[in-house]
This record gives C-alpha cells, sequence and structure tokens, in this order.
C-alpha cells in the first residue's frame, strides 16, 4: 500500500541559460555547483521508498519548472513530503527562503516558505526537509509557528538555523541514515504506535549532525506547544506496527497500563521459558512469603503499606512478578501456567482491576 507521495528537488548544476530573448539582470549572483547533490538524492530516494512512498525525483530544474512540480505534487494523496537540496537564499528580514533553480532566476515559485504557507492555508499535510543555507526560517515562519499543533499542516525539519550556512549535504545524508533507520527498527518505537514520533525523527537527525565532522549545522524543526495534545503525525510508518496490528494478544496487551504491559513484555516471546520455570524452581522455601503476600492482597480492606525487602538476587522481583501474574486478570490469561503451579494457599484470588469492557 502506497504511504504517501513524496517530492525530492535538487539542484546541483547551476548555469546562466535562459529562454531565447530573456537576460540575467545586471549584478546577478553566481553559484558554485554542489558536486554532492548526485550522490546524496539517490540516497534519500532510496530511504523514503522504503517507508512505502511514491517517489519523485526532479533535478536541476529552472525557475519555471518549479511550478508544474510542486502542482504534480500535489494529486490528492493524504499527506507527502518534499525533501529539497541545493544553494538557498533567506532575506534580510529572515521571513522568506528561497531555494536556488538551476537557472538562478527567483520567482513566487522559488520561495519555500511560499510553499509551506500555501500547504498550511490549504490544508494539506506535508512534511518539508529543507537542505538549504538558512533553512531555518522554513521552520520558524511567523504566521503559524505559535499554533504548531492538531489545525498545523505544514510541518518542517530544516537543516540549518536562520543565520547558518548548510555544507556538503550533510542534513540529506543524516536524513538517509535515520530513515534507513527507522525503516529497519523504528527507531525503537513501541509497536503499539502506528507511526513513530516526528520530534524523534527530528532529534535523531539532529544528533547525527553534531557527530558529523565540520562546521556546525543546528537543525530546526516545526515547534510544538507542549500544553497541546500532540499531534499523530502520519510521515514516518512504525515497520514494528503491522505485525502488532494482526496479533490478537499484543492488541489485547495495548489497553494494559504501561508498567504492567513492560512486565508482560519481558514473559513473552522473549524470555518466557526463564519466567515459566521459576514459580517451580526459585519459589522453593519462598511458600510463608507467598501465604502472607496472597491474603494482603485479597483483602479489600487492607490498607497497611507491604513492603518486600531482601538482598541483591534473592528472588524479590521474581516473587512480585508471580504474584502479578497470578492476580492481574489479563496477565493471569496470557501466563496461566505461572497461576497454576503457584499451591492454593500461596495463589491470590483474581483481583478486580478495573479492565474496560
Amino acid at each position: 500500500m502506497t504511504q504517501g507521495d513524496a517530492v525530492i528537488i535538487g539542484v546541483g548544476s547551476f548555469s546562466a541559460d535562459l529562454p531565447e530573448g530573456e537576460e540575467l539582470p545586471l549584478r546577478t549572483r553566481t553559484w558554485h555547483a554542489l558536486d554532492f547533490v548526485e550522490t546524496v538524492v539517490p540516497r534519500v530516494r532510496k530511504a523514503i521508498d522504503q517507508l512505502g512512498y511514491r517517489v519523485r525525483c526532479h533535478l536541476d530544474p529552472v525557475r519555471d519548472d518549479l511550478r508544474d512540480v510542486m502542482r504534480h505534487a500535489d494529486d490528492g494523496n493524504v499527506h507527502r513530503i518534499v525533501h529539497v537540496v541545493s544553494h538557498g537564499l533567506a532575506d534580510a528580514r529572515h521571513t522568506r527562503l528561497d531555494m536556488v533553480p538551476a537557472d538562478g532566476r527567483f520567482g513566487r515559485d522559488t520561495d519555500v516558505t511560499g510553499w509551506i504557507s500555501d500547504c498550511h492555508a490549504e490544508r494539506r499535510l506535508s512534511l518539508f526537509l529543507v537542505d538549504l543555507c538558512g533553512s531555518g526560517v522554513a521552520a520558524r515562519l511567523p504566521s503559524y509557528v505559535y499554533e504548531a499543533g492538531l489545525e498545523t499542516y505544514a510541518w518542517v525539519i530544516s537543516a540549518s538555523d536562520g543565520q547558518e550556512e548548510a555544507y556538503d549535504g550533510r542534513f540529506s545524508t543524516a536524513v538517509a541514515e535515520v530513515l534507513e533507520d527507522l525503516a529497519a527498527t523504528g527507531l525503537r518505537t513501541d509497536a503499539s504506535q502506528e507511526h513513530v514520533d516526528f520530534q524523534l525523527v527530528a532529534r535523531h537527525i539532529g544528533m547525527r549532525l553534531e557527530s558529523a565532522w565540520g562546521r556546525v549545522q543546528t537543525v530546526r524543526a516545526t515547534l510544538m506547544d507542549p500544553s497541546a495534545p500532540k499531534p499523530l503525525l502520519p510521515f514516518f510508518p512504525n515497520p514494528a506496527h503491522a505485525a502488532f496490528a494482526t496479533d490478537p494478544t499484543r492488541l489485547r496487551r495495548a489497553t494494559l497500563d504501561v508498567p504492567v504491559r513492560d512486565f508482560l513484555e519481558e514473559l513473552d516471546p522473549v524470555d518466557s521459558r526463564h519466567f515459566t520455570d521459576k514459580p517451580g524452581r526459585h519459589f522453593t522455601g519462598r511458600r510463608s512469603q507467598l501465604r502472607l503476600l496472597a491474603p494482603w492482597l485479597d483483602d479489600p480492606d487492607e490498607s497497611r503499606l507491604c513492603v518486600v525487602t531482601g538482598s541483591p538476587g534473592t528472588g524479590k522481583s521474581a516473587l512480585l512478578g508471580a504474584m502479578m501474574c497470578a492476580a492481574h486478570p489479563q496477565l493471569m490469561d496470557q501466563a496461566r501456567h505461572i497461576r497454576e503451579r503457584l499451591p492454593g494457599a500461596c495463589r491470590p484470588a483474581l483481583q478486580d482491576v478495573g479492565l474496560p469492557p
């Protein structure tokens, strides 16, 4: 299934070739070639493709080509990714950022901040990965920077701060590396989460750049209001979720409280035999403790604090783990063997833990 659309725009070769009859304005700035573009663009393309996107690449477009590039990128899919790598030019007020096209001419179609504002206004959910000098401007647009949240449609991760240069395609390389890792591991995101968190991906890209050799680049991303609900952005699919979504056992576990779920994940499937054997072997001689803990747990009027102490390695966690698996209805359902192996006087009753219907 196609995840969405992705557009990669890379400019590494700059020339003054113009349509017949047109001339460059006097004092037009010249731009040196970016040889790394032909290396980083294929890697970024492959990394985004691995996430399930339909990717289109546009190398060395001139200004007038960009109108069609962005129009074709807007074909009605739910969301899209736009990756841009070229020279960048921010205005003196740091409110506009242009990407430099192959012919070096600027206009409305080269205004990356305009693309972003248009997406937001048109409610077209888009992620912009901007590898341009001064690209932090794109992540700090005043028109919506203080509103980023559930009603924000354009999101940005950029290669540098508003006054910084971007060097040698290092941001694009970091993006490719992080997306490759994401496709393989989900950046260790819990399998119950369908998508990897936007802020986590931005942070990983930033850490890759921090560890890279060379001049400092500061990754910037769209700010979020920490007091507002976090939007569930669909840009980065979690590869572990597909198996989770078809596993009824894991779906049931997702309804558990996080500490309980984490404990159960240790039981199965990674180390189930280790925990299965514990009640039979390691609890030998611990029945006196179990006979005290089971009635204490069963008494609804019991308000005294119960503390289990012991030297390291004496089995405190195993003792409490067995009690939890024997008393919690959902844990018992998935680790029934532990409850069955506890002697009657050592076996707590199933507890009413307020499970959802």
